[in-house]
């Protein structure tokens, strides 16, 4: 991986190979790069890069660029790990030290981002309590599964955020049974969400059943 400074405030990064990915992204995880340079990333690569987890960017302004759509590939598969809900993430306001607010500005081209995901798990949760409070989670987020039955728990999440719910069901989700539980919110974002593709969820507290089809 090469760092070329081209200005105070202005880093160039080139990815040649997969070690340079995975030491890049070590870097990113360490605060090497200051919030207030923008990085230009430039993937010099024909062919799969193997991305181990999310790329969050802290306050900079940000280009990727690879050779080619047909050419340069970003691929996670089931061992990828999210961070934040997405697969890039860039944050455009500072975090709670009194900074003023300020956009940032993103270039991502010339790439193809592709998900090899294929995680189906059977999932059961029951007479458990989950505690969440002042952070950015969700308590229960079910991505991909079959069987899954929640029954009988405690979810509390006192996060106070714009973002992170309780019981989230999305994706790929068959026969889901979630029934008699308590669950208590503070906070922006759903309680109970389902995204499903193309099947049947119902969630009933015994007298009212929430559907989706």
């Amino acid at each position: 991986m090469e760092k070329n400074s081209t200005s105070r405030y202005h880093y160039c990064i080139t990815i040649k190979n997969q070690d340079d990915l995975t030491n890049f992204i070590a870097k990113l995880n360490s605060n090497y790069f200051s919030s207030e340079e923008k990085l230009e990333i430039i993937i010099d690569y024909e062919g799969e890069l193997t991305l181990p987890n999310s790329l969050i960017f802290n306050h900079q302004d940000i280009e990727i660029r690879g050779k080619g759509k047909e050419l340069t590939t970003i691929c996670v598969n089931d061992k990828f790990v999210f961070k934040d809900d997405c697969i890039i993430g860039v944050m455009g306001n500072p975090p709670h030290n009194g900074g003023k607010e300020h956009p940032v500005a993103v270039k991502i081209t010339d790439l193809t981002i592709k998900s090899e995901v294929n995680r189906c798990i059977y999932e059961q949760f029951h007479s458990i309590k989950i505690h969440v409070e002042d952070i950015a989670c969700t308590n229960v987020d079910i991505r991909k599964g079959e069987n899954i039955n929640i029954s009988d728990c405690e979810f509390i999440n006192y996060n106070r955020q714009m973002m992170g719910g309780v019981i989230w069901l999305r994706g790929d989700i068959k026969n889901a049974n979630v029934h008699n539980n308590v669950i208590r919110k503070y906070g922006n974002d759903e309680a109970i969400g389902i995204w499903s593709v193309n099947n049947y969820i119902g969630i009933s507290d015994g007298a009212t059943e929430i559907r989706k089809e």
